[in-house]
């Protein structure tokens, strides 16, 4: 029994799980230290067996019924490791992408949430989180300073913007916002400059129609409405965004939706 840095009393303990397969000896690891939570799964000379995936189970449900944080964090813990042994990389990155997408709606209050899950590495998640942030607060008033809008901006910073292939799912829906410079003052843009028409984010726009309109179709009608209006005034007089200004001031679907 120990305190928090808040004075708060809470249990700090190491809990170690030997167990031997195939002739070998394995481990589970976690350390509770104030602060911090540490989880070490050492993997086994067969990581797909039925018998581990049984075992990670067993602790998992364990610690699933403490109805606690720290039972929480080792169920997330568990749960990423069961998804490794069953899952591949993109079916991982969708089912994070889906929990994390989730977990958005509850705010800044949510965030704490979102840590626990696993590390953050898929660039598809993190333009998930980019996306749903933008489209989100198109219709709010969201300053800089605000926890979600801090959370994304150490998204972009964690991601190389110089490379074509990790900018564009972070960038390619700044157009529909008329504040992202505001949220993001370190990308270098001024409050009514835009993304250059030279950069190659325009021409993957231009190809993605029916995504995009089936995206704006999901929000709101004041966000949807905003998100075109703001998209045409930053399109205007650019021909090669013609024909993706031109789908969404026609397509009968979005019409509907607004006019509704």
């Amino acid at each position: 029994l120990g305190k928090r840095s808040s004075a708060k009393a809470d249990i700090f303990s190491k809990i170690n799980i030997i167990y031997t397969f195939d002739k070998e000896c394995n481990e589970i690891s976690l350390d509770i230290m104030q602060g911090h939570a540490n989880l070490i799964l050492l993997p086994s000379s067969n990581t797909s067996s039925a018998y581990i995936k049984e075992k990670y189970e067993e602790v998992k449900n364990i610690y699933n019924g403490m109805g606690c944080y720290i039972g929480y964090i080792a169920d997330q813990y568990f749960s990423a490791e069961l998804d490794a042994l069953s899952c591949s990389d993109y079916n991982r990155s969708m089912k994070f992408a889906r929990i994390v997408l989730q977990i958005m709606p509850e705010g800044p209050e949510g965030i704490s949430k979102i840590f626990v899950l696993g590390k953050l590495v898929s660039h598809h998640v993190k333009g998930a989180i980019i996306m749903r942030f933008i489209f989100s607060t198109i219709d709010k008033e969201v300053g800089p300073t605000n926890p979600l809008t801090r959370f994304t901006a150490n998204i972009l910073g964690s991601v190389s913007l110089n490379d074509y292939a990790s900018r564009q799912p972070m960038i390619m829906f700044f157009p529909f916002h008329a504040s992202w410079q505001k949220f993001y003052p370190r990308l270098g843009f001024k409050p009514s400059e835009h993304i250059p028409k030279e950069d190659a984010v325009w021409t993957y726009l231009s190809g993605q129609k029916t995504y995009l309109c089936n995206i704006l179709e999901s929000f709101s009608v004041p966000a949807t409405s905003k998100a075109i209006c703001n998209y045409l005034r930053v399109a205007v007089n650019d021909p090669r965004m013609i024909d993706l200004s031109i789908e969404f001031i026609t397509r009968p679907v979005l019409i509907d939706r607004i006019m509704s």
